[in-house]
């Protein structure tokens, strides 16, 4: 893993942490909390332009209240994940269930017809 820094604004001054040491972000009013390896910070913005800001590759929103870290995703079962090290257990709404799967590399989990005959025409 990579040591990118990204910049938080927290208590009036940006603060510099890693972008693998987040393990995931959950709204909080106006707010949203971003829960890193070995603390949590409180950020005055929205889950959006949180997600906005972050690697897409690397950021999945599960939940409407919630986005996790792929790289710290241990299960996903139908409607929760657990994180790598963690008690946490995350919601997965239905709607976000099969982005989540086909933007992971999960094997046994059906795409739906629609979905294999465009991804058979694209070349």
């Amino acid at each position: 893993m990579s040591k990118r820094p990204f910049f938080l604004r927290v208590d009036g001054v940006l603060k510099k942490i890693d972008l693998d040491e987040i393990i995931f972000l959950q709204t909080a009013k106006n707010y949203v909390k971003f829960h890193l390896l070995k603390t949590t910070l409180l950020v005055r913005t929205t889950l959006a332009e949180a997600l906005e800001k972050l690697p897409p590759d690397e950021f999945l929103r599960v939940h409407r209240f919630f986005v996790v870290s792929v790289n710290h995703i241990d299960k996903i079962g139908g409607d929760m994940l657990s994180l790598t090290g963690r008690e946490d257990l995350i919601p997965v709404s239905r709607n976000y269930f099969e982005k989540i799967a086909r933007r992971i590399n999960a094997l046994g989990f059906d795409v739906p017809d629609e979905e294999v005959r465009d991804a058979g025409t694209a070349h």
